[in-house]
């Protein structure tokens, strides 16, 4: 079984030299070729990976800046929104308050007119009353 091994590897180790002797510089040109390719691409690759981390980086930074940008419009909106609110109670206490006054103020015209009617009625009934005395 050794002889069979020995014989292979002498067999291979003899293809090699046959292959070397024939296809040798053009072999080694492409050997060196696929290592330079083989480099680009690793370097490439690397390129790429480190620009992608950049990127990635530069993407989350943007991301906290707008998460904090729509955090403070929110804060400003529901500020704001209060304030409208607020805004809105006092105005409607305010115009409860005119109404309430102008209702009251208006019952006093009615009962002053009133007043001037009964006064009015008084006197009429007074002239009756004098101008029925005279008669009599």
């Amino acid at each position: 079984m050794s002889n069979l091994t020995d014989s292979l590897t002498d067999q291979s180790g003899q293809l090699n030299t046959i292959l070397q002797i024939l296809f040798g510089q053009k072999m080694q040109e492409y050997q060196q070729r696929f290592a330079e390719v083989d480099q680009s691409l690793t370097e490439a690759k690397e390129a790429l990976e480190a620009s992608i981390e950049q990127k990635s980086q530069q993407l989350n930074a943007q991301i906290e800046v707008l998460e904090s940008d729509v955090t403070t419009r929110s804060t400003n909106l529901s500020n704001r929104d209060q304030e409208i609110l607020d805004r809105l109670d006092a105005l409607e206490i305010s115009l409860s308050e005119r109404i309430q006054q102008s209702h009251d103020e208006l019952m006093d015209k009615i009962m002053q007119l009133q007043d001037e009617k009964l006064d009015r009625k008084t006197l009429g009934q007074l002239l009756i009353d004098i101008g029925n005395q005279i008669s009599m």
